[in-house]
Protein backbone atom coordinates (compact mmCIF):
# COMPACT_ATOMS: atom_id res chain seq x y z
CA UNK A 1 0.00 0.00 0.00
CA UNK A 2 1.08 3.89 -0.77
CA UNK A 3 0.61 6.86 1.06
CA UNK A 4 -1.10 8.93 -1.08
CA UNK A 5 -1.89 12.68 -0.78
CA UNK A 6 -3.54 14.53 -3.48
CA UNK A 7 -3.48 18.51 -3.03
CA UNK A 8 -5.82 20.64 -5.11
CA UNK A 9 -5.89 24.00 -6.62
CA UNK A 10 -8.53 26.08 -7.74
CA UNK A 11 -6.63 29.17 -8.84
CA UNK A 12 -7.07 32.67 -7.13
CA UNK A 13 -10.18 34.29 -8.25
CA UNK A 14 -8.87 37.86 -6.62
CA UNK A 15 -6.14 37.53 -9.43
CA UNK A 16 -4.13 38.90 -6.79
CA UNK A 17 -1.23 36.12 -7.05
CA UNK A 18 -1.74 34.65 -10.74
CA UNK A 19 -3.34 37.00 -13.06
CA UNK A 20 -0.96 38.78 -15.49
CA UNK A 21 -1.20 41.91 -17.26
CA UNK A 22 -4.37 43.14 -14.77
CA UNK A 23 -5.71 45.99 -15.79
CA UNK A 24 -7.55 49.05 -14.13
CA UNK A 25 -9.98 47.79 -12.13
CA UNK A 26 -9.25 44.27 -11.26
CA UNK A 27 -9.98 44.95 -7.60
CA UNK A 28 -13.74 44.81 -8.50
CA UNK A 29 -14.63 42.04 -6.93
CA UNK A 30 -16.83 42.36 -3.51
CA UNK A 31 -16.25 39.30 -0.53
CA UNK A 32 -19.77 37.71 -0.94
CA UNK A 33 -19.19 37.57 -4.55
CA UNK A 34 -15.51 36.07 -4.35
CA UNK A 35 -16.10 33.74 -1.94
CA UNK A 36 -18.92 32.02 -4.18
CA UNK A 37 -15.88 31.42 -7.22
CA UNK A 38 -13.81 29.31 -4.34
CA UNK A 39 -14.15 25.76 -2.98
CA UNK A 40 -16.37 25.51 -0.25
CA UNK A 41 -17.06 21.80 -0.37
CA UNK A 42 -14.57 18.75 -2.32
CA UNK A 43 -15.13 15.35 -3.73
CA UNK A 44 -12.33 13.06 -4.40
CA UNK A 45 -13.13 9.63 -5.84
CA UNK A 46 -10.28 7.23 -6.54
CA UNK A 47 -10.81 5.12 -8.81
CA UNK A 48 -8.66 1.27 -10.10
CA UNK A 49 -7.90 0.02 -13.29
CA UNK A 50 -10.46 -2.76 -12.60
CA UNK A 51 -13.30 0.26 -12.56
CA UNK A 52 -13.65 -0.32 -8.53
CA UNK A 53 -13.75 2.52 -6.28
CA UNK A 54 -11.21 2.90 -3.74
CA UNK A 55 -12.04 5.98 -2.09
CA UNK A 56 -15.12 8.30 -2.13
CA UNK A 57 -14.42 11.51 0.34
CA UNK A 58 -16.38 14.45 0.59
CA UNK A 59 -14.56 16.88 2.44
CA UNK A 60 -16.38 20.02 4.06
CA UNK A 61 -16.25 19.99 7.70
CA UNK A 62 -12.77 21.65 7.25
CA UNK A 63 -13.47 24.26 4.46
CA UNK A 64 -14.40 27.34 5.71
CA UNK A 65 -17.95 29.53 4.26
CA UNK A 66 -15.46 31.88 2.84
CA UNK A 67 -14.14 29.13 0.54
CA UNK A 68 -10.62 28.30 -0.41
CA UNK A 69 -8.68 28.98 -3.34
CA UNK A 70 -6.39 25.30 -2.47
CA UNK A 71 -6.95 22.51 0.00
CA UNK A 72 -3.93 20.34 1.15
CA UNK A 73 -2.93 16.98 2.75
CA UNK A 74 -5.89 14.65 1.35
CA UNK A 75 -4.01 11.56 2.66
CA UNK A 76 -5.41 8.11 1.55
CA UNK A 77 -4.15 4.32 1.17
CA UNK A 78 -4.07 3.10 -1.99
CA UNK A 79 -2.75 0.10 -3.77
CA UNK A 80 0.63 0.75 -5.79
CA UNK A 81 1.54 -0.48 -8.77
CA UNK A 82 -1.36 0.90 -10.35
CA UNK A 83 -2.79 3.99 -12.73
CA UNK A 84 -5.75 5.25 -11.12
CA UNK A 85 -8.13 7.46 -12.05
CA UNK A 86 -8.51 10.41 -10.05
CA UNK A 87 -11.88 12.54 -9.97
CA UNK A 88 -12.23 15.79 -8.21
CA UNK A 89 -15.45 17.50 -7.89
CA UNK A 90 -16.09 21.00 -5.79
CA UNK A 91 -19.65 22.64 -4.72
CA UNK A 92 -21.45 19.68 -6.11
CA UNK A 93 -24.51 21.05 -4.80
CA UNK A 94 -24.31 23.57 -7.74
CA UNK A 95 -24.42 21.32 -10.13
CA UNK A 96 -27.57 21.98 -11.82
CA UNK A 97 -29.18 19.86 -14.50
CA UNK A 98 -32.03 22.45 -15.32
CA UNK A 99 -30.66 26.17 -14.01
CA UNK A 100 -30.69 26.62 -10.00
CA UNK A 101 -32.79 22.70 -9.67
CA UNK A 102 -32.26 19.37 -9.99
CA UNK A 103 -28.74 18.26 -8.65
CA UNK A 104 -26.78 16.04 -11.68
CA UNK A 105 -26.09 13.29 -9.40
CA UNK A 106 -25.73 11.62 -6.52
CA UNK A 107 -22.49 10.87 -5.91
CA UNK A 108 -22.81 9.57 -2.56
CA UNK A 109 -24.15 6.69 -3.80
CA UNK A 110 -20.63 5.58 -5.37
CA UNK A 111 -19.66 3.17 -2.86
CA UNK A 112 -16.08 1.93 -2.12
CA UNK A 113 -15.75 -1.72 -3.78
CA UNK A 114 -18.33 -0.75 -6.43
CA UNK A 115 -17.96 -0.25 -9.94
CA UNK A 116 -17.29 3.31 -10.97
CA UNK A 117 -20.24 4.35 -13.98
CA UNK A 118 -17.56 5.86 -16.01
CA UNK A 119 -19.79 6.56 -18.97
CA UNK A 120 -22.53 7.68 -16.85
CA UNK A 121 -20.41 10.46 -14.93
CA UNK A 122 -18.69 11.18 -18.36
CA UNK A 123 -21.88 12.28 -19.83
CA UNK A 124 -23.24 14.21 -17.27
CA UNK A 125 -24.24 17.61 -18.08
CA UNK A 126 -24.80 20.79 -16.55
CA UNK A 127 -27.94 23.00 -18.33
CA UNK A 128 -29.91 26.11 -18.01
CA UNK A 129 -32.71 27.86 -20.11
CA UNK A 130 -31.75 29.04 -23.29
CA UNK A 131 -30.41 32.81 -23.04
CA UNK A 132 -29.92 32.13 -19.28
CA UNK A 133 -26.78 32.07 -16.64
CA UNK A 134 -26.38 28.55 -15.39
CA UNK A 135 -25.60 30.15 -11.91
CA UNK A 136 -27.18 33.63 -10.97
CA UNK A 137 -25.67 35.17 -7.57
CA UNK A 138 -27.03 38.71 -7.99
CA UNK A 139 -29.47 37.99 -5.52
CA UNK A 140 -30.01 36.51 -2.18
CA UNK A 141 -29.82 32.58 -3.16
CA UNK A 142 -26.06 32.10 -3.89
CA UNK A 143 -24.59 29.44 -5.06
CA UNK A 144 -20.56 28.46 -5.16
CA UNK A 145 -19.62 27.18 -8.56
CA UNK A 146 -19.21 24.16 -9.98
CA UNK A 147 -16.26 22.65 -10.48
CA UNK A 148 -14.75 19.50 -11.92
CA UNK A 149 -11.39 17.87 -13.21
CA UNK A 150 -10.30 13.84 -13.51
CA UNK A 151 -6.94 12.52 -14.06
CA UNK A 152 -4.63 9.41 -14.69
CA UNK A 153 -2.45 9.04 -12.24
CA UNK A 154 0.20 6.66 -11.86
CA UNK A 155 1.30 5.27 -8.33
CA UNK A 156 4.25 3.51 -8.24
CA UNK A 157 5.28 0.37 -6.31
CA UNK A 158 6.94 0.76 -3.33
CA UNK A 159 10.21 -0.21 -2.87
CA UNK A 160 11.32 -2.86 0.24
CA UNK A 161 13.73 0.31 1.43
CA UNK A 162 10.43 2.67 1.58
CA UNK A 163 11.15 4.18 -1.29
CA UNK A 164 7.80 5.35 -2.77
CA UNK A 165 5.78 4.80 0.22
CA UNK A 166 4.86 8.06 0.49
CA UNK A 167 3.68 9.63 -3.17
CA UNK A 168 1.86 13.25 -4.12
CA UNK A 169 -0.29 15.01 -7.00
CA UNK A 170 -0.95 18.18 -6.90
CA UNK A 171 -3.86 18.74 -8.81
CA UNK A 172 -5.63 21.84 -10.59
CA UNK A 173 -9.70 22.08 -10.41
CA UNK A 174 -11.91 23.72 -13.25
CA UNK A 175 -14.41 25.95 -13.00
CA UNK A 176 -17.18 24.79 -15.23
CA UNK A 177 -18.58 28.66 -15.75
CA UNK A 178 -18.22 31.58 -18.10
CA UNK A 179 -18.46 34.94 -16.55
CA UNK A 180 -18.05 38.24 -18.08
CA UNK A 181 -16.48 41.86 -17.15
CA UNK A 182 -17.09 45.12 -18.64
CA UNK A 183 -14.42 47.60 -17.81
CA UNK A 184 -15.75 51.39 -18.81
CA UNK A 185 -13.05 53.81 -19.56
CA UNK A 186 -13.88 57.45 -20.64
CA UNK A 187 -11.05 59.01 -22.26
CA UNK A 188 -13.26 62.18 -22.97
CA UNK A 189 -15.27 64.03 -21.52
CA UNK A 190 -18.96 64.19 -23.29
CA UNK A 191 -20.58 67.38 -23.83
CA UNK A 192 -24.16 66.62 -22.59
CA UNK A 193 -24.89 62.49 -20.37
CA UNK A 194 -25.72 59.95 -21.93
CA UNK A 195 -26.15 56.29 -20.30
CA UNK A 196 -24.81 52.98 -21.57
CA UNK A 197 -28.67 50.98 -20.77
CA UNK A 198 -27.04 46.93 -22.13
CA UNK A 199 -24.64 45.29 -23.70
CA UNK A 200 -25.67 42.11 -24.97
CA UNK A 201 -23.20 38.93 -25.48
CA UNK A 202 -24.45 36.72 -28.90
CA UNK A 203 -25.06 33.28 -28.69
CA UNK A 204 -24.35 31.91 -25.13
CA UNK A 205 -25.12 27.97 -24.79
CA UNK A 206 -27.32 26.59 -22.39
CA UNK A 207 -25.58 23.35 -21.58
CA UNK A 208 -22.03 21.63 -21.15
CA UNK A 209 -20.94 18.74 -19.88
CA UNK A 210 -20.23 18.14 -15.91
CA UNK A 211 -16.71 17.04 -16.53
CA UNK A 212 -14.65 18.78 -19.46
CA UNK A 213 -14.61 16.52 -22.09
CA UNK A 214 -11.31 16.10 -25.00
CA UNK A 215 -10.09 19.49 -23.45
CA UNK A 216 -6.93 20.26 -24.15
CA UNK A 217 -4.98 22.79 -22.08
CA UNK A 218 -2.35 25.39 -22.05
CA UNK A 219 -0.14 24.64 -19.97
CA UNK A 220 -0.20 21.14 -20.73
CA UNK A 221 -2.57 18.87 -18.43
CA UNK A 222 0.37 16.62 -17.95
CA UNK A 223 2.78 16.88 -15.97
CA UNK A 224 0.16 17.68 -12.92
CA UNK A 225 1.32 20.64 -10.78
CA UNK A 226 -0.25 23.59 -9.95
CA UNK A 227 -0.58 26.29 -12.32
CA UNK A 228 -3.57 28.36 -13.77
CA UNK A 229 -4.87 27.18 -17.53
CA UNK A 230 -6.59 27.88 -20.27
CA UNK A 231 -8.34 26.06 -22.71
CA UNK A 232 -7.79 25.78 -25.91
CA UNK A 233 -10.51 23.02 -27.06
CA UNK A 234 -13.61 21.08 -25.92
CA UNK A 235 -16.49 19.47 -26.60
CA UNK A 236 -20.08 20.56 -25.91
CA UNK A 237 -23.50 18.30 -25.93
CA UNK A 238 -24.68 17.40 -29.16
CA UNK A 239 -27.98 19.32 -29.24
CA UNK A 240 -26.94 22.19 -26.81
CA UNK A 241 -28.97 26.03 -27.97
CA UNK A 242 -26.73 29.18 -28.51
CA UNK A 243 -29.45 32.34 -27.63
CA UNK A 244 -28.29 36.02 -27.00
CA UNK A 245 -27.81 37.32 -23.48
CA UNK A 246 -28.31 41.14 -22.07
CA UNK A 247 -26.63 42.75 -19.56
CA UNK A 248 -28.35 45.95 -17.95
CA UNK A 249 -25.68 48.03 -16.59
CA UNK A 250 -27.35 51.08 -16.85
CA UNK A 251 -24.13 53.44 -16.40
CA UNK A 252 -24.10 57.37 -16.58
CA UNK A 253 -21.47 58.89 -17.91
CA UNK A 254 -21.54 63.13 -17.83
CA UNK A 255 -19.39 65.94 -18.60
CA UNK A 256 -18.36 65.76 -14.69
CA UNK A 257 -17.15 62.04 -15.06
CA UNK A 258 -13.49 61.82 -14.27
CA UNK A 259 -11.50 61.16 -17.33
CA UNK A 260 -9.41 58.02 -17.54
CA UNK A 261 -11.24 56.30 -14.50
CA UNK A 262 -12.57 52.89 -15.00
CA UNK A 263 -16.28 52.13 -14.33
CA UNK A 264 -16.17 48.31 -13.54
CA UNK A 265 -19.25 46.71 -14.26
CA UNK A 266 -19.24 42.83 -13.82
CA UNK A 267 -22.01 41.25 -12.26
CA UNK A 268 -22.20 37.97 -10.75
CA UNK A 269 -23.67 35.81 -13.80
CA UNK A 270 -22.12 32.76 -14.40
CA UNK A 271 -22.69 30.99 -17.91
CA UNK A 272 -21.85 27.30 -19.58
CA UNK A 273 -19.00 27.32 -22.24
CA UNK A 274 -20.18 27.60 -25.53
CA UNK A 275 -18.79 26.62 -28.84
CA UNK A 276 -19.99 28.07 -32.29
CA UNK A 277 -20.07 27.18 -36.08
CA UNK A 278 -16.90 26.86 -37.34
CA UNK A 279 -17.48 30.28 -39.46
CA UNK A 280 -19.11 32.10 -36.75
CA UNK A 281 -18.27 34.75 -34.28
CA UNK A 282 -19.34 35.95 -31.06
CA UNK A 283 -20.61 39.52 -31.06
CA UNK A 284 -21.40 42.25 -28.86
CA UNK A 285 -24.20 44.81 -28.98
CA UNK A 286 -23.75 47.85 -27.21
CA UNK A 287 -26.80 50.19 -26.82
CA UNK A 288 -26.68 54.08 -25.89
CA UNK A 289 -29.30 56.27 -24.68
CA UNK A 290 -30.07 59.79 -23.94
CA UNK A 291 -29.94 63.15 -26.04
CA UNK A 292 -29.40 60.50 -29.35
CA UNK A 293 -30.12 56.69 -29.04
CA UNK A 294 -27.56 54.70 -30.82
CA UNK A 295 -27.77 50.52 -30.49
CA UNK A 296 -24.67 48.86 -32.88
CA UNK A 297 -23.32 45.48 -33.00
CA UNK A 298 -19.81 44.24 -34.26
CA UNK A 299 -17.86 40.73 -33.73
CA UNK A 300 -15.28 39.96 -31.40
CA UNK A 301 -12.79 38.36 -33.58
CA UNK A 302 -10.00 37.62 -30.69
CA UNK A 303 -12.91 36.15 -29.17
CA UNK A 304 -13.46 32.16 -30.94
CA UNK A 305 -14.36 30.28 -28.27
CA UNK A 306 -15.58 31.03 -24.71
CA UNK A 307 -14.50 27.76 -22.73
CA UNK A 308 -15.06 27.17 -18.50
CA UNK A 309 -12.85 28.46 -16.42
CA UNK A 310 -12.59 31.58 -18.44
CA UNK A 311 -13.64 35.24 -17.59
CA UNK A 312 -13.65 37.74 -20.21
CA UNK A 313 -12.59 41.85 -19.64
CA UNK A 314 -14.23 43.32 -22.51
CA UNK A 315 -12.70 46.44 -21.95
CA UNK A 316 -14.17 49.56 -23.37
CA UNK A 317 -12.76 53.09 -24.10
CA UNK A 318 -15.31 55.76 -24.62
CA UNK A 319 -14.11 59.09 -26.77
CA UNK A 320 -15.33 61.66 -28.35
CA UNK A 321 -15.36 60.51 -31.70
CA UNK A 322 -15.12 56.44 -31.26
CA UNK A 323 -15.49 53.44 -28.79
CA UNK A 324 -12.30 50.62 -29.03
CA UNK A 325 -12.73 48.01 -27.25
CA UNK A 326 -9.88 45.59 -25.87
CA UNK A 327 -11.05 41.98 -25.03
CA UNK A 328 -8.65 39.93 -22.49
CA UNK A 329 -9.64 36.23 -22.15
CA UNK A 330 -8.60 35.93 -18.07
CA UNK A 331 -8.65 31.84 -16.91
CA UNK A 332 -8.71 33.17 -13.82
CA UNK A 333 -5.09 33.14 -14.29
CA UNK A 334 -2.59 34.11 -16.57
CA UNK A 335 -3.21 33.74 -20.41
CA UNK A 336 -4.64 37.60 -21.31
CA UNK A 337 -5.58 37.89 -25.34
CA UNK A 338 -5.50 41.64 -26.65
CA UNK A 339 -6.06 42.31 -30.05
CA UNK A 340 -7.83 45.47 -30.45
CA UNK A 341 -11.27 46.54 -32.95
CA UNK A 342 -13.42 49.50 -32.55
CA UNK A 343 -15.69 51.16 -34.57
CA UNK A 344 -16.38 55.00 -35.16
CA UNK A 345 -19.33 57.42 -34.59
CA UNK A 346 -20.65 56.21 -31.29
CA UNK A 347 -20.25 59.28 -29.29
CA UNK A 348 -20.38 62.86 -30.04
CA UNK A 349 -17.53 63.43 -32.30
CA UNK A 350 -15.43 67.03 -32.38
CA UNK A 351 -16.64 69.45 -34.55
CA UNK A 352 -16.21 69.42 -38.14
CA UNK A 353 -16.82 73.10 -39.52
CA UNK A 354 -15.07 76.27 -37.89
CA UNK A 355 -17.56 77.90 -35.17
CA UNK A 356 -19.87 74.44 -34.85
CA UNK A 357 -20.89 74.37 -31.79
CA UNK A 358 -22.07 71.77 -29.01
CA UNK A 359 -24.04 69.22 -29.17
CA UNK A 360 -22.38 68.01 -32.61
CA UNK A 361 -23.61 64.52 -32.10
CA UNK A 362 -24.62 62.16 -35.20
CA UNK A 363 -25.21 58.79 -35.17
CA UNK A 364 -24.64 56.18 -37.95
Amino acid sequence: MVNFEINVYAGDPDGKKSRIGALPGDDYFEEPQTQYERMRTLRIIVVRPNGEIEHNEYLYRSIPEAGLGEYHNIRLKVAGGETKQVYVFANEASMFTDGAGSPAYDFNKLTIGSTFPTDEINSLKLSCGAGEPLIDNTGSDKHYLPMTESYSIDIRTPQADGTDLYQSANLFITRATVKFGFFITPVAAPVEPYTIEEFEIQSLGNCEYLLPIDAEYVPAKYPVYFADRYITKYTVPEGSVNKPYSFKPNITVTPETTVGSTIPYAPALYFPETKLASDSKFYIRMRLSGDREYSGMVPLPNLPSLPRNTYVKINIALGLADVDFTVDIMPYAAVPLNPQFGFDELLPRPPVNPGEVPPWVEFP
